[in-house]
């Protein structure tokens, strides 16, 4: 009698659990100097989000857009996913990296400002998180797969739909 099937519908369950819980694993932001340490090391492209303190469309964005699976997928693969949060009346990140309108916006509620930046910590591109799922995704995969370096980014985002 083969006592190998037994134990394997013994370890099955366990095994199906492991494999759903990393499918829906959602990754976590790290700080900005961590994201530097993993981008020098794993030569990645970072995703900066610079937030105010309890910013309602911040929420709401991490809630909608960045819990899509897809847009996960794009981050887990090509990105190191950093969060930096802006308390009021003071800039927490180095002003070479906060942009114009957060400097403008201090102690104003905004949208939450996004930042590509390259594994030396140098921008590619500013945007606002007032985007919709799909043109976070396409703006992802635009320096995932390095579009940026033959498209320029007027060009780009004229393309993106207008929804």
């Amino acid at each position: 009698m083969n006592t190998g099937i037994p134990m394997l519908l013994k370890i099955l369950p366990v095994l199906l659990i492991g494999l759903v819980s990393n499918l829906t694993a959602q990754i976590e932001p790290v700080s900005l100097d961590e994201a530097n340490e993993i981008g020098v090391k794993q030569s990645r492209l970072i995703f900066l989000i610079e937030q105010r303190v309890d910013c309602l469309l911040t929420e709401n964005f991490k809630k909608t857009a960045l819990q899509n699976p897809e847009v996960q997928q794009i981050l887990q693969k090509h990105y190191v996913y950093a969060s930096e949060t802006i308390r009021p009346g003071a800039l927490k990140l180095p002003d070479n990296l906060v942009s114009p309108y957060l400097q403008r916006k201090k102690n104003d509620t905004i949208s939450p400002q996004m930042k590509i930046l390259d594994k030396d910590q140098k921008t590619l591109q500013t945007f606002s998180g007032k985007i919709t799922e799909q043109k976070l995704i396409l703006i992802l995969r635009y320096f995932a797969e390095e579009h940026y370096k033959r498209t320029p980014w007027e060009k780009f985002i004229k393309s993106l739909p207008r929804n």
